[in-house]
Order: C-alpha cells, then sequence, then structure tokens
C-alpha cells in the first residue's frame, strides 16, 4: 500500500499526517496569518466573543452580526461590518446560518426565527469522522521511545530538529466500518 497525499477525507486510504510546522514549530492559522493581519484598519479580530447570529439588511445583504461575550453572555451586541466570515465549523456555521434565517422554512418557523433564505440543505447531511488514539508504552525500547529524553525535552524549545518537533501521529489511516462495525477491506 503506496502513502499518498491526502485530499479527500472521505476516501479510504492511509497516508502521511499533514501538519503545519515552520522552523521546527508548529504553525498555527495566529501564527501564520492573524499575527500579521492584525493591524490591518479592515479587519477586527474578537476574542471570547460567541456569534449569535448574522444580521441582514432589506436586501438580504450581510449588515453585520450580534455577539455575546463570554464575561456577559446575557448581553447581546450588535457588530456593523460589511463583510463576514462565518468561521465556526460544521455545526457551528450550520447552527449560525439557521439562527440567522438561512435555512428550512418548516424548521425555521418551528423555531419562530424569522425567514431570510429558505435553503433546505442547511444543517443537514453533516458528519464528522470518527477519531481514537491509540496509545501504549512498549515492553522492549525502540527507536522512538529512545529519543525521550529530558535533553531532547530541552532542545525542543531552543532547536529546531529533534523528535518532539513532529507530530505524534506520523501517518493516518482512513477506513469505513460496515454495518456491524467491523472494518472492510473490499
Amino acid at each position: 500500500m503506496d502513502f499518498m497525499k491526502l485530499n479527500d477525507y472521505n476516501a479510504e486510504n492511509v497516508s502521511l499526517s499533514q501538519v503545519s510546522t515552520r522552523q521546527g514549530k508548529r504553525w498555527s492559522t495566529a501564527s501564520a496569518y492573524l499575527l500579521k493581519a492584525v493591524k490591518r484598519e479592515n479587519l477586527d479580530i474578537l476574542t471570547h466573543v460567541h456569534c449569535c447570529r448574522v444580521v441582514f439588511d432589506e436586501e438580504k445583504q450581510v449588515h453585520g452580526v450580534v455577539t455575546k461575550r463570554s464575561s456577559s453572555l446575557d448581553k447581546e451586541e450588535f457588530i456593523k461590518g460589511k463583510e463576514v466570515v462565518l468561521s465556526a465549523g460544521t455545526v457551528g456555521s450550520a447552527q449560525i446560518l439557521l439562527l440567522s434565517g438561512i435555512g428550512p422554512r418548516e424548521e425555521l418557523d418551528k423555531h419562530e426565527i424569522p425567514v431570510i433564505v429558505d435553503l433546505s440543505g442547511v444543517g443537514k447531511n453533516l458528519q464528522d469522522h470518527l477519531m481514537a488514539s491509540l496509545v501504549y508504552l512498549p515492553r522492549i525500547l525502540t527507536a522512538a521511545t529512545d529519543d525521550i529524553t529530558l535533553e531532547n525535552l530541552q532542545q525542543s524549545t531552543t532547536q529546531e530538529k529533534n523528535p518532539f518537533t513532529m507530530s505524534v501521529a506520523q501517518c493516518l489511516s482512513w477506513y469505513k466500518l460496515n454495518e456491524n462495525g467491523n472494518l472492510s477491506l473490499d
């Protein structure tokens, strides 16, 4: 079985783990993009804020968002904006769209949410991948366990290459289970 780049997470395959690192350190979205963009005048980055819903004008154009701060969850605050990036994950984005009036009319009517756009697919067919991490301590020392030393742990904060700068999972496998919960390798 060959290792290949995995672009379709619905495919069945084995792949090398795709991780974001730079110079031996974890390279997050904040490190790669937000720290550079935070000074832009046309961008507001809000932390400790929960987006309740998107607000639209009469022409169904985004007008802003209604939020709640984690420090005062009982108080809603309107934030005006020309553009809104909705990035709340699979379930969170669908929930915000529904609370904003975008979704199946019958679902919105049931909760007395004014319909902005009757869109039947919102909140439907959501799926997630089950993930299980298997961790064990082998009885015999291996190349991997030999690397678990205080020296390597200390070097991981100052050097760009050592065992602690790698991903915990070096490879991933994606396989579907049949209706009995058994792995089917047909």
